[in-house]
């Protein structure tokens, strides 16, 4: 692989815009030391923090075989977590801007050299093509198609924890994490519970075949407010946020919060993700999404 540069940059996060018209830049999850849980933050990395970084080198993607091999320019997932200083620990989840989900192990991070790149023969990488930013890997690495993942937003190392999501009133900010016993919390039918789609063949073992623990969005944030609200916004760190009418709100509406006895692992839409019951309630296919999930959650808006 050809070096590109090497310089120590010190710099708040710059957006850069290219042709279509996206911000070039990556999130990095960072664990508070907070005890009340509020703390957690992204480390933004700019495509300028991490140019000064890149390396060249030839692939072919077996998405686009036809292609042949090509020259992809990035960074190396190990070189970008040293780059934000946080450390690489039980394996790095993947997320994209439409909440497709890559899974890479730890002890395969070095043998797989995956690598997040932003050019394509000296070129920004097309939305076409899975840019602006996606994940590509040497060509021995034996890594199949789907796990080349496209329009990476969020990398993610081990269970993301410490985390917590806020929910909002009337300008008033609430906060639950995982250690919050206020809530009733229930066992969820297998049979509702939605993961994003993705790579994640090596977390089968990882407790999803666990018992899925939920709470009912009505709990958490009470009876009366729940029944009057007009409207209720759900935001995820990854993706687009989503509008509740009031016709959603009638119907049971559950945040999952462990698998296993564990946090819920982000790989399969944790910390927490929030769940429609529409095997339960067909009618709800029309007003939620396709997957009957939005996966993420960070912030609850109720109006």
């Amino acid at each position: 692989m050809k070096k590109l540069g090497v310089a120590s940059v010190f710099a708040v996060t710059i957006f850069i815009i290219i042709g279509s018209c996206y911000a070039v830049d990556v999130k990095i999850f960072s664990p508070s030391t907070n005890k009340d849980y509020k703390e957690s933050v992204f480390v933004s990395i700019s495509l300028e923090m991490m140019q000064h970084h890149a390396v060249s080198f030839k692939a072919t993607d077996p998405n686009f075989k036809t292609d042949g091999r090509v020259s992809f320019t990035g960074i190396s997932i190990k070189r970008l977590f040293s780059l934000a200083g946080q450390p690489l620990q039980d394996g790095v989840t993947l997320i994209a801007r439409d909440q497709y989900v890559g899974f890479i192990p730890s002890d395969k991070l070095g043998k797989m050299a995956p690598h997040l790149v932003w050019q394509l023969n000296g070129q920004p990488i097309s939305k076409l093509k899975g840019g602006p930013l996606k994940i590509v890997y040497p060509d021995d690495s034996g890594v199949h198609g789907p796990c080349y993942v496209w329009y990476v937003d969020t990398l993610i190392s081990g269970r993301m924890q410490p985390f917590s999501f806020q929910w909002s009133y009337k300008g008033k900010v609430n906060w639950f994490n995982i250690e919050d016993t206020r809530i009733n919390v229930e066992t969820l039918d297998h049979e509702l519970f939605s993961i994003p789609a993705g790579c994640k063949a090596d977390m089968r073992n990882n407790g999803i075949l666990g018992q899925v623990k939920a709470i009912s969005m009505k709990d958490l944030i009470g009876p009366v407010i729940f029944e009057n609200a007009n409207r209720v916004t759900l935001v995820p760190f990854s993706g687009m946020p989503i509008k509740l009418s009031k016709a959603a709100l009638q119907y049971p509406i559950y945040i999952t919060v462990s698998s296993g006895g564990k946090p819920l692992h982000p790989a399969f839409g944790g910390p927490f993700s929030v769940i429609f019951p529409v095997e339960q309630y067909p009618k709800l296919f029309t007003i939620v999404p396709e997957s009957g999930a939005l996966f993420f959650l960070q912030q609850i808006r109720v109006e």
